[in-house]
């Protein structure tokens, strides 16, 4: 096995996650939201907080907006982050294939670093709009059409392209590749078709919050069971494992929450 245990926590800078959903160098964690819930706000903070971190960041717009990744790029460089920080776009108005291919390249780009010793953090920026684009490139083919109409691979390759997240062993340099996905849902369903096959094996990060422990979708019974914390738990610094601690008491379980009552109008 060329793999070796995830020990080395990847600080993201926000205290909520760095403690209760804490991620380690070679692992993959899985950020999902609606539109404009701060996906890419969490993972622009991740790339601002490896700065002296001795961390090469890659930072992959899939599909996005001219305007929208014109401003990453501005708030990179604005914090001085582009000194250590890798950008590959492909515009919304790119073809099909541009699209396909973009997290691929990202991908490849990080295993060369990754292999010479260096720890690399892999943003992907969105995966829903690789999907879309695949699945366009799939039908122009003539293949055919499963579910939502995408083809019937389109879990095997997001797999394969998130399992390249590891940690090496020593003898091969010691190198990581961290990868942060991101996924967009539409009125909080994560039941939909994507989202289920990413969610299916990788811990995950769900936004907006708040809507997030009503409908118990953070967490699969409490916040101690969460995919996430199994392993980058493990790699936590010593005042966080304490804190955590605490935080996995009956209290917090969502066995023991209760809904909060909801406000009707009078009449």
């Amino acid at each position: 096995m060329d793999r070796a245990p995830v020990t080395v926590p990847l600080q993201t800078g926000i205290k909520v996650i760095d403690a209760l959903i804490p991620i380690g160098r070679g692992q993959r964690e899985l950020i999902v939201g609606d539109r404009q819930t701060g996906k890419t706000a969490i993972a622009l903070d991740t790339i601002l907080n490896q700065r002296d971190q001795n961390v090469l960041c890659i930072y992959c717009a899939i599909g996005q907006r001219a305007s929208g990744v014109a401003k990453v790029v501005a708030a990179l460089r604005e914090k001085d982050a582009m000194d250590y920080t890798i950008v590959i776009v492909t515009e919304g108005n790119d073809p099909p294939g541009l699209a396909y291919i973009a997290p691929y390249a990202a991908t490849s780009i990080a295993e060369h670093f990754m292999k010479q010793g260096r720890d690399v953090l892999v943003v992907y920026d969105d995966l829903t709009h690789h999907a879309r684009a695949y699945r366009e490139l799939s039908l122009l083919l003539r293949r055919p059409p499963g579910r939502e109409a995408f083809p019937g691979d389109i879990f095997y390759i997001h797999a394969r392209l998130l399992e390249r997240a590891t940690h090496l062993r020593e003898e091969l340099g010691g190198g990581s590749l961290t990868a942060l996905p991101i996924i967009e849902t539409e009125a909080q369903d994560i039941s939909a078709y994507i989202p289920t096959n990413l969610i299916f094996h990788h811990g995950r990060t769900n936004l907006p919050l708040a809507v997030a422990v009503r409908i118990r979708a953070c967490c699969p019974q409490s916040m101690s069971e969460n995919p996430s914390r199994a392993v980058g738990g493990k790699a936590q610094a010593r005042p966080t494992v304490l804190w955590r601690a605490t935080s996995s008491s009956p209290t917090l379980s969502s066995r023991n929450w209760k809904p909060l009552p909801v406000w009707r109008p009078a009449g």
